[in-house]
């Protein structure tokens, strides 16, 4: 084989293989982040725990009207919650004995006011020799974690090329997570109850015989504007 030809063969090969790197596209290691389905799933309402703490004075009469009261408040709070109430009574104080049953009391009108015994939990801290030392009730709920809505506004009269603000959604998700009562809901739905199979069948039997599917009028339901 001649030079010349061997000389053709080389620079053909190397043509060949710039055209092969031209050609061939390198990987793409960079994921794309896909854009969220709406506006609203920039600012979603997170779910955090908190403690809720109910601080009660010790009185050696036992407890007060108004601590029954702010006790029966706080045991319908704890009925959306999975967690036990803990009773902490407080030691190194002038009256142990007074501050224990106190603790004993809370935790009696709790069982009163519908929580089981299992779920209460009773503890002491130290007081530290508090002149009106307090037993604390508390159990861990969850709560909604809000999004702060006064940061980085744009400027809203620019709408030429008609694009949302940057905190469009963020009040909106904010006051939608405050008016949940349980904010669980936001983690997972709520459970449902199962279907009435014997109360769906008799309103469709009603329903195929024409007659009145609502239940009864209760004389009870009825009410009027008194004039006085």
């Amino acid at each position: 084989m001649n030079r010349s030809l061997i000389k053709f063969s080389l620079v053909a090969l190397s043509v060949a293989g710039l055209a092969a790197c031209a050609s061939t596209k390198p990987p793409s290691t960079k994921l794309a982040t896909p854009a969220p389905a709406t506006p609203l799933d920039d600012y979603k309402p997170r779910v955090a725990e908190a403690t809720q703490d109910l601080p009660l004075a010790v009185h050696a009469e036992g407890l007060s009207p108004n601590q029954q009261r702010a006790l029966l408040a706080f045991s319908a709070n704890w009925a959306e919650s999975e967690n036990e109430i803990e009773v902490k009574s407080p030691t190194n104080v002038g009256d142990p004995v007074a501050a224990r049953r106190m603790a004993d009391a809370v935790g009696a009108y709790l069982q009163q006011s519908g929580v089981p015994a299992g779920r209460i939990r009773l503890a002491t801290y130290d007081a530290m020799g508090a002149e009106h030392p307090v037993v604390v009730v508390s159990f861990r709920r969850l709560t909604a974690v809000l999004n702060d809505c006064s940061k980085t506004w744009d400027n809203l009269t620019k709408t030429k090329n008609n694009t949302v603000s940057t905190q469009f959604g963020c009040s909106v998700s904010s006051n939608i997570a405050l008016m949940i009562d349980n904010p669980a809901d936001l983690q997972h739905p709520t459970q449902v109850d199962p279907a009435d199979a014997s109360r769906r069948q008799l309103v469709l039997t009603k329903y195929r015989n024409g007659q009145v599917t609502s239940s009864t009028t209760d004389s009870q339901a009825s009410g009027a504007v008194t004039s006085k």
